[in-house]
């Protein structure tokens, strides 16, 4: 350890301040040797004799040769298990009565170098091995702390860790679990479109049957029987496609040229009230006798002028 020469200078001043005690105490005897006597019982039972070393090496409050001093912010000096005790129980300088914590100590390092320049100039073997023996002590606290919280360290990693595996799975799971819900529901979709399908196929076969059948009835004039009842289906008489029921009855006329007729037919002709629209676009909704227009009605162009509307006789608005 070096020492600056200010420490060297104050340590100086302590010696020549301890050899005029020293001169002072020797020349002191007779009416003062029973009071340093007393004194002597004193500071013996305390462990440690006040005149062996300046004041300043002892704590104030154990009143022993610190080890470890440490000042507070106001200059004064403790040592620091005594001082750690006392703020244990108070928030207070035992001196001063301010306030004081304990992250107001800072090691007062000068007065550590002066201490071991004396303890080695004065050669006390029994303080230097204590404070060896201290000081060993020291690092291995200090070792031990470390390594306390090097595995304290190492634990909260490791439970890191584990969290982080933990929330790895259950994300697997959750993915897992979502993974097989949709497997579920495209296999629920696949069977109902399957299903969807087969009834569309079903349906297309009967449709076809139907179409077929009634083919078959328009070409051999023949009755068909369906859940709906008896019927003819389609036919073709005198060129025009017929569709629905009896011809005589209510159905639909179609012919090439595009013209067609929706209503009541007599006769496979337009007979009673029906819709007439030609393939121009031009439109007659009204009464119809013997494939005429006859008995009230509305005849409409193709761009929607009317041009009558009321009563037709044999396909000539009445006058």
């Amino acid at each position: 350890m070096s020492f600056s020469l200010a420490d060297e200078q104050k340590a100086g001043q302590l010696r020549d301040r301890h050899q005029q005690l020293g001169k002072l105490g020797s020349t002191r005897s007779g009416s003062n040797n029973k009071k340093n006597t007393n004194s002597s019982k004193l500071f013996s039972s305390q462990g440690k004799a006040s005149h062996e070393y300046p004041t300043e090496f002892y704590c104030p409050i154990s009143h022993c040769l610190m080890l470890e001093p440490v000042m507070d912010r106001e200059g004064n000096t403790y040592e620091r298990t005594s001082i750690e005790q006392w703020l244990s129980k108070h928030n207070t300088s035992p001196i001063t009565r301010n306030s004081l914590n304990a992250n107001h100590l800072v090691v007062n390092r000068a007065l550590v170098g002066l201490m071991e320049l004396e303890l080695n100039r004065r050669g006390d073997q029994p303080e230097l091995e204590k404070r060896k023996a201290w000081q060993k002590q020291k690092e291995r606290n200090e070792k031990e702390r470390n390594e306390k919280e090097r595995r304290e360290q190492e634990r909260q990693q490791q439970l890191q860790q584990q969290r982080q595996q933990q929330h790895h799975n259950n994300n697997y799971i959750e993915l897992e679990r979502r993974r097989v819900l949709q497997e579920q529901r495209d296999s629920r979709r696949r069977i109902a479109s399957e299903q969807a399908a087969e009834e569309t196929f079903q349906s297309s076969e009967k449709l076809e049957s139907d179409i077929i059948a009634r083919v078959e009835a328009a070409v051999n004039k023949r009755t068909l029987h369906c859940d709906l009842g008896v019927y003819y289906g389609q036919m073709v008489i005198d060129g025009w496609l017929w569709e629905g029921g009896n011809p005589d009855g209510y159905g639909t006329w179609t012919n090439p040229d595009g013209n067609k007729y929706v209503g009541h037919s007599k006769n496979s002709k337009p007979d009673g009230n029906g819709t007439w629209t030609w393939a121009n676009g031009d439109k007659y909704v009204g009464e119809w006798k013997n494939n005429k227009m006859h008995g009230h009605g509305t005849y409409t162009w193709a761009d929607g002028t009317i041009k009558h509307s009321g009563e037709w006789v044999n396909d000539q608005p009445k006058k």
